[in-house]
C-alpha cells in the first residue's frame, strides 16, 4: 500500500483558499495598482472564480448573494487564522452547509466491504460550503499564510514539507521580492 504524498495537515484548501481572496486586491501583469472586483457582482464572474473548483452543481444568480455572504465570511475566518485571532462564528458556512446531505454507501466490488459516504447537494452554496467546512476542519493553521509581499494581500495554504513558503506565487511576487532584493545589492555596492 502506497503512503500519500502530503499528510493531511499540508493537502491543498483550493475552495478555502479560492474564497478567502475572492475579494482582496489583485494587480494586473505590468499595472502600478491593483483593483478589487466583486467576485459575485454578476453570474459570470462568479462562475470564472468558481470554474477551477469543478463543482458538480451549477452555479444559478440565484446563488451570488449567498456566495458573496460565504466569500466575506471565509475572508474573515482566513484573516483571523494568518494572524492568531480567534475567528468568528462560521453562520453563513454552517447554514449553507446544512443544505448538503449524506447518504451510506456500501461497496462490495474489492475483496473486503467498504463502506462510503455519498454527497448530494441542494446546489452551489452547499457544496461549496461542505468543501470549506471539510478544509478548515483538516488544516494545520499555521500553513496558512498571507504572502510576504508587502503590495501583496492574497492567502495561501503552504504545502511545502518545511513549512517556509512565503509567496502566494512564484510568479508575481517571489520573482519581483529578488528583484527588489538585488537591485537594493546593487545600490549598497555603488
Amino acid at each position: 500500500m502506497s503512503t500519500p504524498r502530503t499528510s493531511p495537515e499540508r493537502r491543498p484548501v483550493p475552495a478555502l483558499v479560492a474564497l478567502a481572496n475572492a475579494g482582496r486586491p489583485r494587480r494586473a501583469p505590468r499595472a502600478r495598482h491593483g483593483h478589487s472586483d466583486d467576485p459575485f457582482a454578476d453570474l459570470k464572474s462568479a462562475q470564472l472564480l468558481l470554474d477551477p473548483l469543478h463543482l458538480s452543481c451549477r452555479v444559478e444568480a440565484n446563488d451570488l448573494p449567498v456566495l458573496w455572504a460565504m466569500a466575506s465570511e471565509v475572508t474573515r475566518i482566513a484573516d483571523a487564522l494568518v494572524h492568531g485571532e480567534t475567528p468568528p462564528d462560521p453562520d453563513v458556512l454552517n447554514a449553507a452547509g446544512a443544505e448538503a446531505r449524506a447518504r451510506p454507501l456500501l461497496d462490495l466490488t474489492g475483496r473486503t466491504p467498504a463502506a462510503s459516504n455519498l454527497w448530494q447537494y441542494s446546489g452551489a452554496p452547499a457544496e461549496l460550503a461542505h468543501r470549506v467546512i471539510c478544509e478548515l476542519g483538516s488544516l494545520d493553521p499555521s500553513r496558512l499564510k498571507e504572502c510576504e509581499r508587502p503590495e501583496c494581500t492574497l492567502v495561501f495554504y503552504d504545502t511545502t514539507r518545511p513549512g517556509t513558503q512565503r509567496w502566494h506565487a512564484e510568479d508575481p511576487c517571489g520573482w519581483h521580492e529578488r528583484q527588489m532584493r538585488y537591485r537594493s545589492k546593487g545600490d549598497d555596492r555603488t
